[in-house]
């Protein structure tokens, strides 16, 4: 399971202190030694632009990732053979902002699962790990949709309790073009983190969005 990597890093993304912005060449120098040293040549590569973020994306299903100033940042390329995925074609990223710790997880499986399916697993594998979480309301208030639409997706939150107390987490999944993308978010921050969930989610499926015609 995938899920106690995640958990150690929590307090070490919480308590980082933000860094300044660096320059589009150093951020991409930054995103090449990370992909480097995680040994992901060839399956992430860096995605910089002028606001000097570093950034990677995954090469075959196109999805960027934006790592936030100061914060302990991977990327993860898992051993093909457990998912039955092709070489490269199960990986994550894993950071954390000012209000939470998260990661995002690309997949294609042989036979891609259903919404439905991908996020009952997912939720299975919580409740697994966090039997005593209380399932609460996923709709975050105050986003617009966007035009053009955002690609289906489903998510389940909860309350758990960890070792630092109690802390809002979510899943979301998709299934887009045969590719498994799944986020998993875990903050204290109260509405804030509950927030920066939703917001990171929306930013990921637009990546995704049809083209306006």
């Amino acid at each position: 399971m995938r899920w106690p990597a995640l958990f150690c890093a929590l307090a070490a993304f919480l308590l980082a202190s933000p860094a300044a912005a660096q320059s589009e060449e150093d951020a991409r120098a930054a995103a090449a030694a990370m992909i480097a040293e995680a040994g992901a040549a060839g399956v992430f590569e860096p995605a910089g632009d002028a606001s000097g973020a570093v950034q990677v994306r995954h090469i075959a299903s196109g999805l960027v990732c934006r790592f936030e100033p100061g914060y302990p940042r991977r990327v993860v390329v898992f051993d093909a053979s457990v998912s039955g995925a092709a070489p490269g074609e199960d990986a994550a990223c894993d950071s954390g902002d000012g209000a939470g710790a998260r990661t995002l997880y690309v997949t294609r499986y042989p036979e891609p699962r259903s919404a439905d399916a991908a996020l009952g697993f997912a939720v299975a594998q919580l409740r697994a790990r966090f039997p005593s979480g209380v399932a609460v309301e996923t709709t975050v208030e105050g986003f617009e949709e966007p035009d053009p639409p955002l690609p289906d997706s489903r998510t389940a939150a909860f309350v758990i309790q960890t070792d630092r107390g109690e802390a809002y987490t979510r899943v979301s999944v998709a299934v887009i073009d045969g590719w498994e993308v799944k986020m998993r978010y875990t903050t204290w921050s109260g509405a804030e983190g509950v927030v920066a969930a939703e917001t990171l989610w929306r930013e990921t499926l637009a990546q995704f969005a049809a083209p306006a015609p």
